[in-house]
């Protein structure tokens, strides 16, 4: 019996490990989510055109438009699509 109980032990802290693994992955997920956060630039965008596809039907993708603040522009299109379009 007492050989039984060592085969199931193995296998707990291997999951244990995997587990104590993927908390510290997270973690440093969240940090660096945090940081991202603390230090963008926000700003606000503006929908300018909908750029329309075929695909089992209409699919509409949004294109975004918004300043930074050095005075950039820059157009980001959604790299999903809607149908019907959600903008």
């Amino acid at each position: 019996m007492n050989g039984n109980k060592n085969k199931t032990m193995w296998q707990y802290y291997l999951i244990l490990g995997a587990g104590v693994i993927l908390f510290a992955a997270a973690l440093l997920s969240l940090k660096n989510t945090l940081f991202f956060l603390k230090n963008a630039e926000k700003a606000t965008a503006t929908v300018t055109s909908l750029r329309v596809f075929e695909s089992d039907g209409e699919v509409f993708s949004p294109l975004f438009t918004f300043r930074t603040r050095n005075n950039i522009e820059y157009t980001y299109e959604l790299p999903e699509g809607t149908n019907p379009s959600a903008w």
